[in-house]
Formats: C-alpha cells, sequence, structure tokens
C-alpha cells in the first residue's frame, strides 16, 4: 500500500490536482483514500475542509463519513494529532466540524446538492454502486453532471481532488475523464490504473508500482485466486473489475451480443458401452496463425479448437496463444490437435506456416490444410461477420483464454493484437467455403486449399446467407 501513501501524499502536497485512480474489488482502496486519508487531511491541516462523495447519500455516510469521524475520535489519532477533536456542536455523519478549528468534512452522494460549501481537498469513491447502475445511461449522465457542474465547483483554486473507483463501464465516471483529458479539456488528469495482475508486456510497461510479469497487485490476492477470479467471471466483468479496461459490448466490427454461450462442450451420444447413437459433431478444427518470429515485439501463434455440429453450430472451445519458435510451434500445434482429437488443421500459408506445412504434411495427426493469404486482415475479419452476426457462433461462459479472445475480437481492427481474430476469419471462412461448395486438392502440396471459382472471389457475404443458420 505504500504506492497508495505516495500518491496521496502528492495529492496533499498539490503536486498532482486532478487523478483517477482505478483498483480491483477488496485492494483496500476505501480504507485508505475515503478513510485514512481524510483524517490524516484534517489531522496535518485543521482549517482544510474536506469533501468526499459516493454513489448514495446513505452509503457515503456510514462507509465514509461515520468512519472518518470514528478516527478522529479515536485515542490513537489524537496521540498523533493532539490538538484535534471533533466539535460538539456538529457531528452528523456526513457533516461535521473540528473543535477550535475552521475544518470540517462534508460527504455527499452522487446527485445530492452541495452548495454554500468550499473545500480544499477531496475525493469520490465508487460513484456507482451496481452494474445494473452504470450501464444505465441515465444514470450515468446524472452521475456525469453532478461531478463536472457541481462536486468540481465546490473546490477552492489550487485544490486538489481524485477519483478512485473499481472500472465498470467504458462511459463511467473515469471513463468521462479519460476522454476529456484526451482532448485537452480542462486541467490534465493523471490516470492511474491498478491491473490485479499483470499478464502482458504492455500491461508491465504501463504499470506505476513498476511490477514483473506475473506480479499480483496485493499478496493477499495471490496469483491462484486471479485465476480463479479469471476463469469462472465472463470475460467483461474480469476486464473491468481486474484489469481496469471495460470492453466494449458493441465492438468495433462485431457486437457482443451476436456471440451464443454455451456450458457443456457438444459431444456425440453414446450408450453404456461407448457406441454413438447419436452423431452431434460433424468435425473437430484447429485453426492456427502463426508469428513469423518469437521475440517481444512478434506477434502470438494461436490455436483456436472448433468444434462444428451436424445443425450447423459453431463452438470455440480452446486457445492456446504463445510466442514460439518453429519447434515449439509444432509441438503446439500438434499437441492441440491431439488433445481435442482434431479432424483438420488449417494453418495459414505464411511465415512459420509455410514452414510448418512443408515439414508437417501428411505426419500430423490430422490433415493439414494450407489456407492461401488472399487479402488484409480487415477485408478478411469482415468478410465473416456476417456469419458470427447470425447466431450460430458459441463461446465459453468463462474460460482462463475467453477475457482476452472477447477483448481482441471487440477491439479489432483498434486494438493492439489480432492473430485470435486471424485464426477465427480463417477457420469460419474455411468452413463457409465448405458449405458453398467444399475444397480441392492443391497439386503438389499434398495438402488441402480453399475453393475458388474460376479464379474469382464471392464475398463470404453472399456464400453464407441463408445457408450457415442451418
Amino acid at each position: 500500500m505504500e504506492f497508495f501513501g505516495s500518491h496521496l501524499e502528492s495529492v496533499f502536497n498539490r503536486e498532482c490536482l486532478r487523478s483517477t485512480v482505478s483498483v480491483p474489488p477488496g485492494h483496500a482502496k476505501t480504507k485508505y483514500f475515503s478513510r485514512y486519508f481524510p483524517a490524516w487531511t484534517l489531522g496535518k491541516r485543521p482549517n482544510w475542509k474536506y469533501l468526499q462523495g459516493g454513489h448514495t447519500q446513505h452509503f457515503a455516510e456510514n462507509e465514509y463519513g461515520k468512519e472518518v469521524r470514528a478516527i478522529i475520535a479515536d485515542p490513537r489519532n489524537q496521540d498523533v494529532f493532539p490538538d484535534i477533536a471533533l466539535s460538539p456542536r456538529s457531528t452528523a455523519a456526513g457533516n461535521w466540524r473540528l473543535d477550535g478549528f475552521r475544518g470540517g468534512y462534508v460527504c455527499k452522494g452522487a446527485g445530492q446538492g452541495i452548495a454554500g460549501y468550499r473545500a480544499h481537498c477531496g475525493g469520490i469513491d465508487d460513484p456507482f454502486g451496481s452494474r445494473e447502475d452504470v450501464e444505465s445511461q441515465v444514470i450515468r449522465d446524472r452521475v456525469g453532471r453532478w461531478l463536472f457542474a457541481d462536486f468540481r465547483t465546490r473546490f477552492l483554486p489550487g485544490s486538489a481532488f481524485f477519483i478512485v473507483a473499481t472500472r465498470w463501464h467504458v462511459d463511467d465516471l473515469i471513463g468521462r475523464v479519460e476522454q476529456m483529458t484526451k482532448e485537452g479539456r480542462g486541467l490534465p488528469w493523471d490516470i492511474i490504473n491498478l491491473t490485479g495482475i499483470i499478464e502482458t508486456e504492455a500491461e508491465m510497461a504501463a504499470d506505476r508500482m513498476g511490477r514483473d510479469m506475473g506480479e499480483v497487485l496485493w499478496d493477499y490476492f495471490g496469483v491462484d485466486h486471479m485465476m480463479e477470479m479469471k476463469a469462472t467471471l465472463p470475460a467483461a466483468d474480469w476486464w473491468s473489475l481486474y484489469k481496469g479496461v471495460p470492453i466494449i459490448g458493441e465492438g468495433n466490427m462485431v457486437k457482443q451480443t451476436w456471440f451464443q454461450r454455451f456450458t457443456k462442450i457438444p459431444r456425440d451420444e453414446v450408450d453404456a458401452e461407448g457406441r454413438i447413437i447419436n452423431k452431434v459433431v460433424r468435425r473437430t478444427t484447429v485453426s492456427v496463425d502463426c508469428a513469423n518470429k518469437a521475440t517481444q515485439r512478434s506477434n502470438y501463434s494461436v490455436c483456436t479448437v472448433w468444434i462444428e455440429t451436424f445443425s450447423g453450430h459453431h463452438y470455440l472451445v480452446h486457445v492456446a496463444r504463445k510466442k514460439v519458435e518453429l519447434t515449439d510451434l509444432i509441438k503446439l500445434i500438434e499437441d492441440t490437435a491431439t488433445q481435442w482429437n482434431a479432424n483438420v488443421i488449417l494453418v495459414e500459408d505464411k511465415g512459420h506456416g509455410t514452414a510448418y506445412i512443408q515439414q508437417r504434411a501428411g505426419k500430423a495427426p490430422a490433415p493439414v490444410i494450407s489456407i492461401p493469404v488472399d487479402a488484409g486482415k480487415e477485408f478478411r475479419f469482415d468478410r465473416i461477420t456476417p456469419v458470427i452476426e447470425s447466431g450460430v457462433i458459441y463461446l465459453p461462459q468463462s474460460a482462463p483464454w475467453l477475457p482476452e479472445y472477447e477483448a481482441e475480437l471487440l477491439a479489432f481492427p483498434n486494438g493492439t493484437d489480432d492473430d485470435q481474430v486471424d485464426s477465427t476469419s480463417q477457420y469460419l471462412e474455411w468452413a463457409a467455403n465448405r458449405q458453398a461448395g467444399g475444397t480441392k486438392k492443391l497439386k503438389g502440396t499434398g495438402t488441402m486449399g480453399i475453393k475458388r471459382r474460376h479464379g474469382r472471389r464471392r464475398s463470404l457475404r453472399h456464400q453464407t446467407r441463408g445457408k450457415v443458420a442451418a
């Protein structure tokens, strides 16, 4: 918690006038930002007036006002600040004063009036009480107006205040402040995001605490706890609550609502002796997107595993994603294919993919199909968006790999990664082309390729219309 203390001292000293701090749930942000810090501030500056905000008046009074008041009255606090005591004439939970000084404390719920009060320092802690609240455009607008037109206007010139919160939505209060800062409106805000665990090089580079890969924010919530949260929470909740990066449900090219959800992987029905009595699975496919090099700056290599049913539905059941050289890439692909008893392996005929095709065609645990690169990433992904929109693509309710997968697809083409996008578009276009006419053998390769009709590309949008959703 040293980082909390260091940042709050910069607020107190007015070195940082405006800041937001995103913190995962349960990581003691309220204890330090909204209880200890106000009490310490008033002990150091008893003539200051402190202003605290929360999501409702009842919550702010009970979780902040009463708690800060109790700290001020605690004999241990008076050992540190012997001249500081509560005024007996003003002791309400949401509005109290110090005895013998001009300083005091006021806390308000979002939307509550603050007219007539001036503050030297303050903060807002969790301005939304629930996901249901923050998903309401009406409530977000009301809280936003309250911050900018009411709470902010109560501070005297040169005063500092902060927002500390667990993220819920791209357009929550911190999201609006981030956008305002990007546009250069008003004082610049210091935007601090403390992720629950460092998992990528980008997170490590951006981390204000200087953490290493795999390091958690607080040892109390260790790596096992974080991985359990990641594996069991919906992807949107993991990204917003524990990564401080809410994902956009509407996406740039696809919408989150286009994906269906499953809790049980489809399997063929068998009798007690293991004989198939109802064929459910048409095929299991591993779709591979290969990086050229396994350097820090290179992309990941990705294997997505898809189960297609006879009903025409496509289930994404597994994603393996690593930065590997060719030898390890071969192992990654073939271990994945063996684990899932794949019927076919799709590999993009480019870079390490070409090398894999040349070395392993006819030797891999499943037939290897060479996928030619015929267009840019955005164009290829655009061709398969009608398939996703048709409602035949199923993602699991939860999986360790799901948060990164879902965030990448929804961010594309404006995100930092696209390897899982490429693997997905490769599989879905191949599957749709099979329904639209099958595949043919490529001469001299010993592999398979996407069928072309007289050399003329047909839009997947037209090929799949009315056919995929069988």
